[in-house]
């Protein structure tokens, strides 16, 4: 799997990224559209392997990688880039083990949303709560982060007040995420902000819901 770029109009289709042993997926702009940022699977011995964030300038070449794996059965991956271009927000199973388990709790923390400055290199976790955060988003204004946590049985997408801290539930008629399971392709299907800040087009229960 390979990420590819076309003009808007349909045209021009070219690959980006030219893997021929990692799977590479999610891919997300940076603001000003010259990078691409990805997740790139790697695997070991077992199938189950880690993620890790890769950029690309949208020219093209080898990429640059930007975080590192943690071992090869930790997931990461789902990057989102702040719109000032400074902060990018990824997902990170961060259970303490090396191993990857089946037997993980969902109501407990298996998944955190990790904030790294790009200037600096410092990482942070942004939101970890129990129900696990996955599937982080900011904003177009950059005042706000969606993301999606575990709630009782529902999987449920939330705000995050990025000056206050403010966490609040916005929908509840999410399919199951994937925290428990292995998310090569992300723990939860993308989806989009428009720029009124005000809405967020997602998908749930086989529709697209805005």
């Amino acid at each position: 799997h390979n990420v590819w770029l076309m003009d808007a109009d349909f045209t021009n289709q070219r690959q980006l990224t030219k893997e021929r042993q990692r799977l590479v997926n999610s891919p997300a702009w940076s603001p000003d559209g010259q990078y691409i940022y990805v997740r790139k699977h790697f695997v070991q011995q077992r199938s189950l392997g880690a993620g890790e964030v890769w950029m690309y300038h949208v020219s093209g070449g080898d990429g640059l990688q930007v975080t590192e794996r943690n071992g090869w059965q930790k997931d990461a991956g789902e990057p989102a880039i702040s719109p000032d271009g400074r902060y990018l927000y990824y997902s990170k199973d961060v259970t303490p083990v090396q191993t990857f388990e089946y037997n993980k709790d969902p109501y407990g923390v298996i998944y955190a949303i990790i904030r790294r400055d790009l200037r600096t290199g410092e990482e942070t976790r942004y939101v970890d709560r129990p129900g696990g955060s996955i599937t982080p988003l900011p904003s177009p204004d950059g005042r706000r982060l969606a993301f999606i946590r575990r709630v009782d049985l529902k999987t449920v997408l939330f705000l995050k007040d990025v000056e206050t801290g403010r966490e609040w539930p916005v929908f509840s008629r999410l399919d199951r995420d994937m925290q428990e399971a292995w998310a090569i392709h992300g723990v939860y299907p993308q989806y989009a902000w428009l720029p009124d800040n005000r809405t967020i087009v997602i998908w749930g229960e086989g529709r697209i819901w805005r």
